[in-house]
């Protein structure tokens, strides 16, 4: 059996390809159905939506944008970004303090953190702060529903309750353009919770400036107040350590603490209605795969991580490698394998004869030429016949196109190796030696 070994110049393989691993489809295809099925489900809360509180909305001004009041000499603690490590603490505090106030959750934090049942459990209340602090000035309305239902989704699995307050996030009552997105929030049902007062805590000012901030004393009456707060989002120990003064400042001015369904004089339960059963499967479903979802995030995210770690661990690696590597002598035999040069050529009549000159010039000790004329409309076959050498064979055949020339030629080589060049390619002499010598059969 005659086996050959090619080599090819100037021609670049694309049939090899990186095999398809079935761990990355599968993975891919997961991903895809999870999200499709979170969208399915967030869209479809819509249907389940509970109507008691929409019934609420009907007759005020923009569905309830803000067409409420908060009875004088009240004080409603609200608490933005949560839940988190911190939102225990601040707990702590309420209940030392006897006050009640009112959360409004981030879907995924929810995920990530617990919290939420132990706020319902001590009498405060939830709102929705979309699943991913999203400012819904930029995102269609659709995108709203998803973000609102699947942080429902949420507080309903993990409290048996539903909510009816939205407190949106990066609040701007001045633009036109939020003001519609609310309007259309209001509409599924919402009641829009706004502030009167903020604490500005998330820039971490200090406890004392947070003080400052939170409290406010008017020359006449004493209005309700709305003052927010954070639990998430960042280090909310200066929260924590200036919270209880700013409910002695208002206590000692004589305000009650209350939340909004007080505040609304509506029933706690329209508020937050306990989830009908049909609607609980529902819930912990979604639950369970916005979970799933955020650990293949999260799991994304490590791997992300290490690769762009081993990425520049090789960008380090390499130039050094290269370095170390142009200083070995890397040792061949001194024996170098017989190979044939196979040079298809095509109306080449003006460089055939550099061509092959050059390759006639190398130093390889055992090596042969073939040209073979592709039925040339010039004289190629000619001038490469006027080199006399006893290395070099040319030959000619019909026109066939390239790779019948190469066909061709390789049939009539009597190496093992064989190295095909186009007719304008020129070769310095040691060029086929150092090819050559990496098929040297020990």
């Amino acid at each position: 059996m005659h086996i050959t070994k090619e080599i090819v110049i100037g021609h670049r393989d694309n049939t090899s390809r990186e095999p398809v691993r079935f761990t990355k489809i599968a993975l891919s295809y997961l991903a895809i159905i999870t999200i499709l099925a979170v969208t399915i489900l967030s869209l479809a809360g819509n249907v389940f939506a509970v109507g008691s509180i929409r019934a609420l909305n009907q007759g005020n001004r923009n569905h309830t944008l803000g067409d409420y009041s908060i009875p004088e000499s009240t004080v409603i603690l609200t608490f933005d970004d949560g839940p988190s490590p911190h939102t225990h603490e601040i707990l702590d505090i309420l209940a030392r303090e006897k006050v009640s106030a009112t959360f409004f959750v981030i879907g995924k934090n929810a995920i990530r953190h617990d919290g939420l049942k132990r706020i319902i459990n001590s009498g405060h209340e939830i709102g929705n702060h979309t699943f991913s602090h999203a400012n819904i000035n930029l995102l269609p309305d659709w995108i709203i529903d998803i973000e609102l239902n699947v942080t429902r989704f949420i507080i309903e699995a993990q409290t048996e309750h539903s909510t009816r307050l939205f407190r949106p996030p990066f609040l701007e009552l001045d633009e036109n353009q939020q003001a519609n997105k609310l309007i259309h929030i209001a509409k599924t049902g919402y009641i829009i919770a706004y502030q009167d007062i903020d604490s500005l805590d998330w820039q971490n000012p200090g406890p004392e400036q947070i003080f400052k901030n939170s409290t406010k004393s008017y020359s006449t009456g004493k209005p309700g107040i709305v003052v927010l707060f954070h639990d998430g989002g960042g280090d909310r120990h200066q929260t924590a350590k200036a919270l209880p003064a700013v409910i002695s400042y208002y206590r000692e001015r004589g305000y009650r603490f209350t939340t909004f369904s007080e505040a609304l004089q509506i029933p706690r339960n329209e508020l937050m209605p306990p989830v009908e059963p049909r609607t609980q499967p529902l819930a912990n479903h979604a639950n369970i795969l916005v979970s799933w979802w955020l650990g293949m995030a999260h799991f994304g995210n490590s791997i992300t991580i290490i690769l762009v770690g081993m990425m520049l661990i090789r960008v380090l690696f390499v130039p050094i490698a290269a370095v170390i590597q142009s200083r070995k002598k890397r040792k061949f035999p001194p024996k170098y394998p017989p190979c044939t040069v196979i040079v298809p050529a095509y109306n080449e009549a003006d460089v055939i004869k550099t061509s092959i000159r050059s390759l006639l010039a190398s130093n390889h000790p055992n090596f042969f030429v073939i040209v073979v004329d592709d039925g040339s409309k010039d004289n190629t076959f000619q001038v490469a016949s006027t080199i006399k050498d006893s290395r070099l064979r040319v030959v000619r055949k019909k026109n066939g196109g390239k790779s019948t020339a190469l066909n061709y030629g390789i049939s009539l080589a009597r190496t093992n190796i064989v190295v095909t060049v186009d007719a304008d390619t020129i070769f310095p002499p040691d060029t086929l030696k150092y090819l050559c010598r990496h098929f040297f059969d020990q």
